[in-house]
């Protein structure tokens, strides 16, 4: 397939290949006899893999993305559960911020990526007892941030792939005497509707992540709260009960 065959020049691993192919699809060139029994190129579109939501993040997000091989067999890429993943690191950090734990490495970098305030959201809600709520709220906004992140990485080397394929097929002096010309414009032509599909998806991935936007909003705006209302019980207690102890 084009992908295959520029992803070997590029040396991207075969299982990446067959995830973007699940994807977006791909292009088969297969070497047939026509009907006078001569042999001759034809093009082959490869579809993407149906169980596949192509236009939205919920297959990254709960790890249920299907990959696809060059003969068309789709099977689940058992890609990593992002929602499990990011909620079970969050109850630990919450856990740790309760007990006095040190966060791993993998903790400090969901805090620092997360699109909120991760470290001051589960700081507040350990305080105030709410923890197990806004472990929930926090862990699904950045399990779609991630799953936007990878889906929308995936995209942009599917592009790359493609914009080199054509690149190939376009450019002239690169086929002998005996190749099939009608061929290459038809490869070239079947490439071009290949990228205008995904700048689609990417598109789509884009507006079905957006709709998260409200969410963030709302957490950040109870931040906000949980600080402000913290803020006013520190004011109104330290006057009347030891400085220290109100840090507490």
């Amino acid at each position: 397939t084009i992908l295959e065959q520029i992803a070997k020049k590029l040396n991207f691993s075969q299982d990446y290949v067959n995830l973007i192919r699940g994807l977006v699809g791909d292009i088969q060139i297969l070497a047939v006899n026509n009907v006078k029994g001569k042999p001759e190129l034809k093009i082959i579109p490869i579809p993407p893999c149906r169980q596949n939501k192509s236009t939205s993040i919920q297959d990254f997000y709960n790890g249920n993305v299907y990959a696809e091989d060059s003969d068309g067999y789709c099977s689940n890429a058992h890609t990593l559960n992002l929602i499990q993943d990011i909620q079970n690191k969050m109850v630990d950090i919450a856990n740790k911020m309760q007990n006095g734990g040190t966060l791993t490495s993998d903790e400090v970098s969901l805090i620092a990526v997360s699109p909120v305030s991760v470290y001051q959201a589960i700081k507040a809600s350990v305080a105030s007892g709410t923890s197990p709520v806004i472990v929930s709220l926090l862990s699904d906004v950045t399990a779609k941030a991630y799953a936007y992140g990878s889906m929308s990485d995936l995209y942009v080397q599917a592009l790359q792939l493609l914009y080199r394929a054509r690149a190939i097929l376009a450019k002239k002096g690169n086929f002998g005497p005996n190749c099939q010309l009608s061929i290459t414009a038809a490869s070239v032509s079947a490439i071009n509707n290949l990228i205008h599909s995904i700048y689609e998806r990417q598109q789509q991935i884009r507006e079905s992540y957006m709709k998260s936007a409200d969410e963030v909003n709302a957490i950040e705006t109870m931040i906000n709260n949980f600080r402000t209302a913290q803020e006013i019980v520190k004011r109104s207690t330290t006057h009347t009960v030891n400085a220290d102890a109100v840090n507490q």
